[in-house]
């Protein structure tokens, strides 16, 4: 949805959905009398809504240069489960992503 304030500049905000793989990595070492270093990954696809606010401008009727900035909230967070690492069965994740963009488009 967006509103023209002068006939070349157009602000506008935007939303939607986001679907990401993600591949979430543990290393380190278990704190034991002889310490052991582990490692673990695990792959999830994550989800969320996403909302943003941008501004075209138009150079010329076939020339519009865009800046916009979007803000994934993406599945709150996620348990992950390392059976093969000690001390680290459920451990939790979060995943947001602040994007800032920048084109340039003709249009023919």
């Amino acid at each position: 949805m967006g509103y023209t304030i002068l006939p070349n500049l157009l602000i506008y905000v935007a939303g939607g959905w986001t679907f990401a793989s993600t591949n979430t990595s543990l290393s380190g070492a278990v704190a034991t009398s002889s310490p052991t270093a582990v490692s673990a990954s695990s792959n999830k696809i994550v989800n969320g809504g996403n909302a943003g606010i941008g501004v075209d401008y138009a150079f010329a009727p076939g020339l519009i240069a865009r800046v916009e900035y979007i803000y994934d909230r993406l599945t709150p967070s996620y348990n992950y489960s390392f059976p093969n690492v000690a001390g680290a069965s459920n451990t939790g994740a979060k995943y947001n992503q602040n994007t800032l963009r920048a084109a340039l488009m003709f249009k023919f």
